[in-house]
Formats: C-alpha cells, structure tokens, sequence
C-alpha cells in the first residue's frame, strides 16, 4: 500500500509539474502579447537576411532533432522594430517546426518578393497604391482545414489537444500582432496533411522595391 500511494504521489507530482510549467508559459506568452500592443522602440532597418541567420541559430536544436531541413531565398531589408520582427519569424519557423507530421522531417522554405497593394486580395481601402514586402513561410507538415485560416490567429486557439503538440496558442496571435503593428497584413492558407503557407506583407518604398528587383535580374 505504501509503495502504491507513493506511486501514485510522484505521478501526482509530476502532473502538477508539468501543469505548472504550461502555466509559466502561458503567463510568459500572456506578458509578450502584451508587449507588443504597438510598435514601441526605434524603428530601424532590419536585414532579414541576417536576423532569419541569428533566429536559426537560437532554434539550433529544434532543427536537429526534427531533422529539418530549412531553405531561405535571398530575403529583404525592412524598416521596423527589431525585437517585434525577430519574434515574428522566431514563432513563424517554429510553428511550421512544431507542427509536423509523423515520420516525416519538416522542409520550411522563405520565399520573398515585392508586390504591389492593388493585385492583392486584402482591404484596399487600407493598403491602396502601396507596394509590400511579400514574405511565405511555407511547410510540408500537417497542415489545417481552410475553414479555419483566420481562427488560427486568435488568442487561445488550437487546433490540435495539448497532448499532441505543445503550446500556449498565442505564438500566431503575436505574430499578427506585429504585423498589424507595422502597417502590414498576415494571412494563412492550408489543406490537412499537406501543410500550410503563412503570408506576410510587409511595407515597402520604392527605393527598396528597386532594389529588391535589381538583385534579382
């Protein structure tokens, strides 16, 4: 009996560990979302370039042990806040690593390229005669029904149970909150089993479309 009981103590224990350590998280989550409620701090240039490098690097070992392979275009200099931009692609990529399927190693590719407001399908009473950043950030992993591409950026949702893939729900409602923050858009697309595309629109003047565009020819 005394065995059993302390058996049963320690899963006990460890189940209020581990709830404890969800809730560290979520309050961790709760307080960033709360950070970024606008585009606080120094806007500056920011290479991607460079910054998709040092996000790389800190998700280092998620990499290895998902044995992912990530494939990155040459991407633009953009102006923003750079702690809000870096944490825009950080929860990006690792959403896209996160959510895998079994037995298959995630392949995340970035793409970017310049495009104009008006051959969009966003509001154009908002972005009309603008020209974007266009940033995808696409993967081979599980995917999502498209019913529920908006639903994915709200507070709180999953769409998967706690048990299956970790997480608080925030790290996508962070993302689009930086975006909007810098007069930009984010939208997703998804079929199940097939992966997603998440879409990120990012201003852009026209001395960086420029020279966006001479790199590329």
């Amino acid at each position: 009996l005394g065995t059993r009981l302390n058996d049963e103590a320690k899963d006990i224990f460890r189940r209020m560990e581990r709830a404890a350590e969800r809730m560290g998280l979520l309050v961790d989550d709760l307080l960033e979302y709360a950070h970024f409620g606008s585009a606080q701090g120094q806007q500056e240039k920011i290479n991607l370039n460079e910054k998709l490098s040092r996000i790389l690097s800190d998700l280092e070992l998620m990499i290895a042990e998902k044995d992912a392979t990530i494939d990155i275009e040459p991407l633009p200099v953009v102006k923003g806040q750079r702690r809000q931009i870096q944490q825009l692609f950080q929860n990006l990529l690792t959403n896209a690593l996160k959510y895998s399927r079994p037995d298959v190693a995630p392949h995340v590719t970035i793409t970017a390229n310049v495009v104009n407001a008006a051959d969009l399908d966003i509001p154009q009473d908002t972005y009309k005669s603008q020209c974007f950043h266009q940033i995808k950030v696409t993967d081979n992993g599980i995917g999502f029904q498209p019913e529920d591409a908006e639903k994915i950026f709200q507070v709180f949702t999953r769409l998967h149970g706690k048990d299956e893939y970790a997480g608080t729900g925030i790290g996508l409602s962070i993302a689009k909150k930086v975006v909007e923050n810098h007069n930009g858009y984010i939208y997703a697309t998804g079929q199940p089993g097939k992966g997603a595309e998440f879409t990120v629109l990012l201003p852009a003047d026209e001395s960086d479309a420029k020279a966006l565009d001479n790199n590329w020819r």
